[in-house]
């Protein structure tokens, strides 16, 4: 396990391949320096895999402004706490921006069509309604 706010100290710049950093960026404090080591360690050609919560979702659950970034406290079942970020998607492609990323391609993931045999509704939901996630390919511009 490794903390994000800290240096990817045994990985040599331009070392890696591929980052997937999924579901996680959320949970930083400062998400343009961990951005800036991820695209530090990125090889040219490279690439970063992120995925997030959809930032409607948490502000559809949450409410207030949606355009106002802020810290969430909850309590989730057995007591686990949990401290994230949540604001506007214009907030994360500006970070990933500042870091020194250019957003090749953003996907909200939705159903296969073969989820629709499995349960009709919920496939129905699912393809008019965003599924609470977004993935984000993105790559080194500078």
């Amino acid at each position: 396990m490794h903390d994000l706010a800290a240096p990817l100290l045994w990985l040599d710049d331009a070392s890696v391949d591929l980052v997937l950093l999924a579901l996680a960026i959320e949970y930083v404090d400062d998400r343009v320096a961990a951005l800036s080591e991820l695209r530090r360690v990125l090889r040219p050609g490279g690439a970063l895999v992120l995925s997030r919560p959809h930032p409607t979702g948490d502000w559809l659950r949450h409410g207030g402004n949606y355009f106002q970034p802020r810290v969430i406290e909850e309590t989730f079942s057995r007591g686990w706490q949990l401290r994230y970020w949540i604001g506007p998607l214009q907030q994360t492609c500006e970070e990933l921006h500042q870091a020194g990323f250019l957003i090749e391609r953003l996907l909200e993931p939705r159903p296969v069509p073969e989820a629709a045999d499995i349960d009709p509704d919920a496939y129905r939901r699912l393809t008019e309604q965003p599924t609470g996630f977004l993935a984000i390919r993105a790559v080194p511009c500078r």
